[in-house]
């Protein structure tokens, strides 16, 4: 949306896109969706989808990991707070981020 583009988009370029190693990382397409997650589904396509996801309840992310285990194998899915509950998906990291509101 409107803000990320304006906002978002350019710090990704400035402080993450120009370290990438490859060429080809350094081309790749970020895009972000403003919407009901549940009800957009053009996420799933994605290798890489971040939901901040601090104050979803169980319901909601458990309606998120059944939408996600269709996405492509290999494909990665980030939250805050909570992992996905299912067993379609592999824990690859758990720690504390320093957010603007606190610790997440």
């Amino acid at each position: 949306h409107e803000l990320c583009d304006q906002k978002l988009l350019p710090r990704f370029d400035l402080h993450i896109r120009e370290k990438m190693e490859s060429e080809t990382r350094r081309e790749v397409d970020v895009n972000f969706i403003r919407g009901d997650a549940t009800v957009i589904d053009e996420w799933i396509s994605s290798r890489v989808v971040f939901a901040n996801s601090t104050c979803f309840d169980r319901k909601l992310m458990e309606t998120l990991a059944r939408m996600a285990s269709n996405m492509d194998p290999g494909c990665y899915f980030i939250t805050m707070t909570a992992p996905l509950p299912s067993d379609d998906f592999e824990l690859r990291w758990t720690g504390t981020m320093r957010e603007a509101w606190g610790d997440g």
